[in-house]
């Protein structure tokens, strides 16, 4: 038999969950904006391949960039 919280405790789960889910968000943002910029970055394109046969790395770009970019070497903030 399911139990069944009471408004009051239902609300606190809740507050909760959806702080835990912020600050998860606020972590994937904050590693979106380090990998665009390291493939900003990175500089031009060396090749347009999307794919393995066209080399590791390859396919990647930054937003509104072409693809080529490989990842530098260097660690993110806060990792």
């Amino acid at each position: 038999m399911t139990q069944v919280l009471r408004p009051d405790q239902e609300l606190v789960i809740l507050d909760q969950e959806l702080a835990r889910l912020d600050a998860r968000r606020g972590q994937l943002l904050l590693r979106r904006s380090y990998l665009v910029s390291l493939l900003a970055a990175a500089g031009p394109a060396v090749g347009r391949g999307s794919g393995w046969e066209s080399g590791w790395g390859s396919g990647w770009a930054a937003p509104g960039g072409q693809g080529g970019a490989r990842r530098a070497e260097a660690s993110p903030p806060g990792v």
